[in-house]
């Protein structure tokens, strides 16, 4: 497969102590971001960001974990902040539509509803789960599309490492700190084949090699080790569920018909309990589907933007 790069600029956004690294490529059409699934990085969106930026202002994030941007110290960097601050990334500059990869998705999914609905993901201290509580002040921001590709409605949609990682899900009063140790004593040897086993046959071997690279740096194994700790315990406490629930714009739901990683059911699911703001697409390969069929996706992102702006 030939490798596919995109060109553009590169700048860091921060938000509080926060901050992450993201590429525009493009100069014309409508603003789109791309956020990236779990265990990689914004380059995995360079077959598809080749085609988009033909009609659209690309913003493709690193997410935070994704590299050693955090402080060491820091053991809550899941999903909840990324949602965070991606949706002050959308809202300071006028961002109408979002993309997002596996539990990128969730992410996409949850700073639609957050910069839409004007409201934080927040923990319910009597049920201890995930949800959305409005702001008191604020303004509502409105979002053309959101697009959804190969993502978890519920942590049994995740097929990845079923064995380890659902087990420590699945633990009734579950706490960040548990997963914390669990994943400190567990040998980074083992933790990789868990998450690329099923997908290495879809990833380009000069990308498989910076993956490889990339999580080699001592600080960026520590950064993700923390993320993976938060985003578990995220899933544990009802996140996934909280992110998909609400229609706030036109939504595309994307899934493969031979994932690996995420159940194909889980976007039947959310379109049956959708409403009339939602499509269901289905297309041909597995998890990382974007890599090799990046045309095609990029093409029903475009033909749904023109449709609804």
């Amino acid at each position: 497969m030939k490798k596919a790069t995109c060109s553009g600029n590169e700048f860091t956004f921060r938000h509080g102590n926060d901050r992450i690294r993201y590429r525009v490529v493009g100069e014309r059409g409508p603003k789109l971001v791309l956020v990236h699934g779990f265990a990689d990085s914004m380059e995995t969106f360079n077959t598809v960001v080749n085609s988009l930026s033909q009609f659209a202002t690309c913003y493709v994030v690193n997410t935070l974990g994704a590299e050693a941007l955090i402080q060491a110290h820091d053991h809550d960097i899941g999903l909840r902040r990324n949602v965070e601050i991606i949706s002050r990334l959308v809202v300071d500059n006028d961002i109408k539509n979002i993309f997002g990869h596996s539990l990128g998705g969730n992410i996409a999914s949850g700073v639609a509803s957050s910069v839409v609905l004007n409201a934080d993901f927040i923990k319910n201290r009597k049920t201890n789960k995930i949800e959305l509580a409005r702001r008191k002040r604020g303004d509502l921001f409105p979002m053309d599309n959101l697009f959804v590709m190969n993502s978890p409605q519920s942590p049994k949609d995740i097929l990845m490492g079923n064995d380890i990682f659902n087990n420590i899900i699945y633990q009734t009063g579950l706490k960040s700190i548990i997963a914390r140790m669990f994943l400190k004593n567990l040998d980074w040897n083992t933790i990789v084949p868990i998450i690329l086993k099923d997908i290495v046959q879809e990833i380009p071997p000069e990308y498989l090699d910076s993956i490889k690279k990339r999580y080699s740096d001592q600080k960026v194994r520590h950064a993700f080790l923390m993320y993976v700790a938060s985003i578990i315990g995220d899933i544990h406490n009802g996140f996934l569920q909280a992110s998909l629930h609400h229609e706030v714009c036109n939504r595309t739901l994307i899934y493969a018909s031979n994932d690996k990683l995420i159940s194909p059911d889980a976007g039947n699911k959310i379109f049956a309990q959708s409403k009339e703001k939602t499509t269901l697409r289905s297309i041909d390969g597995g998890h990382m589907c974007h890599i090799k069929y990046g045309e095609k996706i990029a093409n029903i992102v475009i033909d749904t933007m023109r449709l609804n702006r």
